[in-house]
């Protein structure tokens, strides 16, 4: 059996739960969700934000023969989940987005948008590598990588395309089991409670 990068999302996302930086994970509990309305605005993100987040997002959860992040409106998920952070978490977020950006212009010449898939590859493993030498940092925020990647996994995971086309889905699941075999059911499952 071929694991594919997929695969391996889908198992990360429940470990996720555990371990998610504060605000996304605050994000999820209290039902933040992206709007797919036409007419959305961004309340805290620029126009060029979201689109530079559905960008990552779709480097980390690529459309392969499963929709990917951007069809998820991870940009909307994020602006959306800023609600929910407190001020100088939103004003990280924002600041070190840029972060993105400056890299690529190092790296590729010009904006991540612009750097085309390999491009955008160097970016994340720049950062990559800037992680691992800041590892022992305890004070330090989560870096704005680590929250990108948190957040494209939750909106993803949580959103309707995610849930019904990339999860065993079930509005109304049946009987409650509360310890099976991951053998029996076949896949991940999202029990919709709203």
């Amino acid at each position: 059996m071929t694991v594919t990068r997929r695969d391996i999302l889908k198992i990360s996302s429940l470990y996720l739960g555990y371990a998610a930086t504060g605000g996304v994970a605050l994000s999820v509990l209290k039902g933040c969700r992206a709007d797919t309305s036409e007419r959305w605005e961004p309340a805290h993100l620029t126009t060029d934000m979201v689109k530079l987040v559905d960008a990552i997002a779709d480097m980390i959860i690529p459309e392969t023969d499963t929709p990917g992040a951007k069809s998820a409106f991870i940009g909307r998920f994020v602006d959306a989940m800023m609600d929910t952070v407190d001020a100088d978490m939103q004003a990280y977020v924002l600041s070190a987005l840029t972060n993105f950006d400056l890299i690529s212009n190092e790296v590729n010449g010009t904006a991540f948008i612009k750097s085309g898939k390999g491009g955008q590859r160097k970016v994340f493993d720049t950062m990559i590598a800037e992680i691992q030498s800041d590892h022992n940092k305890d004070d330090a925020p989560p870096h704005i990588f680590h929250i990108m990647k948190e957040a494209t996994i939750f909106g993803f995971f949580t959103s309707e395309v995610g849930a019904k086309q990339c999860l065993i889905y079930d509005p109304k699941p049946g009987e409650q089991i509360g310890c099976m075999e991951y053998s029996d059911v076949g896949g991940t499952w999202f029990e919709n409670y709203i």
